[in-house]
């Protein structure tokens, strides 16, 4: 089988993305079909807004050549929804239609999947965009109950997966002195940049000792590294953008996990850190708590509360063997549950399906 699967550049050199990540565990897993990558979305380096819309229109011309080249190829749509992408996507959705591909729209949470007013022009674009047979991909049980409420027809649940081959041999020990305390993604305000900053000086104040490393690219350069690095020097690393071995050795060197995003799908940087037994202080948002329980593999928090990750990180500071019980659990939890064969399995039956209309 061939397919044609679109999202932002495969590089994590020239974008950090968990659209991408998922793209390429698709690629490396689904061993049965036959790929071609189509790059869409600007790579971090690039700027925004009007500037990006020349390369657009190049997108655009060679999009409709691709299809044209490829008549009849599966198409794999990866559709974040996000403002931008709500006015982007759909564009390029109609081009496939238009053209008699066979769709799979897979949908990446985004502030707009559980937002409950969501503004009337962007409502009815994701209305057309969700009309039809096409089947709509979502991360959990909570976003198909969502689709669905919004009358979308034809919805699968596919939770995201992450190898696992380096993660399962890893035994993570329990720390002894300050824990190392890891952020690993897109360095931007919705990833609850400013809180985490608050509560990395809440935990100084109250004189709880901590080690702390980021990796990942800053969304706007020097808005918050050099911050991080200024005010907690010889505790802070910058580990820049990571991926391979140096993300694995980033993770084994991590004991806690924050992540308090504003919105989120299933965050694969989530269900990485987890397979390596770093305890998860995530906002509830999302699909997130499809994966992380409150106390039992993890900790959830509301978004916009420094004060709730500062908590939470002294409350593991100070309980190890809290922090001993919720790791053991949070690695299991993934081995569990995320098997990449079952993963490839669940996507073929759904391209299969769709072949057979």
């Amino acid at each position: 089988m061939k397919a044609i699967i679109v999202s932002p550049s495969l590089n994590p050199a020239l974008n950090v993305s968990g659209v991408s990540a998922v793209t390429q565990f698709i690629i490396d897993h689904c061993t049965e079909v036959e790929y071609t990558h189509f790059a869409l979305g600007r790579a971090d380096h690039e700027r925004g807004g009007w500037r990006r819309l020349p390369a657009l229109y190049r997108r655009i011309r060679a999009w409709r050549n691709l299809l044209k080249e490829n008549p009849g190829t599966l198409v794999h749509y990866n559709f974040p929804l996000s403002r931008f992408s709500i006015l982007r996507d759909p564009f390029f959705i109609y081009i496939v239609r238009k053209a008699g591909n066979p769709l799979v729209i897979h949908v990446h949470g985004g502030f707009y999947l559980k937002e409950g007013k969501i503004p009337w022009g962007l409502d009815k674009i994701l209305q057309w965009a969700f009309k039809g047979e096409d089947p709509i991909v979502v991360l959990s049980e909570t976003e198909r109950r969502i689709m669905e409420h919004h009358g979308v027809k034809n919805v699968e649940v596919l939770p995201n997966c992450v190898p696992l081959d380096n993660a399962k041999s890893f035994q993570h020990q329990v720390p002894e002195g300050p824990l190392s305390i890891g952020y690993l993604g897109r360095i931007a305000k919705t990833k609850g940049m400013s809180e985490f900053l608050q509560a990395c000086r809440n935990l100084r104040a109250k004189a709880i000792p901590f080690n702390l490393g980021l990796a990942g690219c800053e969304e706007n350069e020097g808005e918050y590294v050099p911050v991080f690095a200024r005010e907690f020097r010889e505790n802070f690393n910058y580990h820049g953008i990571v991926h391979g071995n140096a993300k694995d050795t980033f993770l084994e060197h991590t004991d806690v996990f924050v992540l308090p995003s504003y919105f989120e799908g299933l965050p694969m940087s989530l269900l990485e850190s987890m397979s390596f037994g770093c305890v998860p202080v995530v906002t509830n948002v999302g699909s997130v708590s499809t994966v992380v329980e409150d106390g039992i593999n993890g900790i959830l928090i509301e978004p916009h509360n420094a004060q709730a990750v500062t908590e939470a990180i002294a409350r593991l500071h100070a309980d190890r063997e809290l922090w001993q019980r919720l790791s053991k659990r949070a690695k299991e939890t993934v081995f569990e549950k995320f098997s990449p064969d079952k993963y490839a399995r669940s996507l073929m039956t759904i391209y299969e399906k769709l072949a057979q209309k």
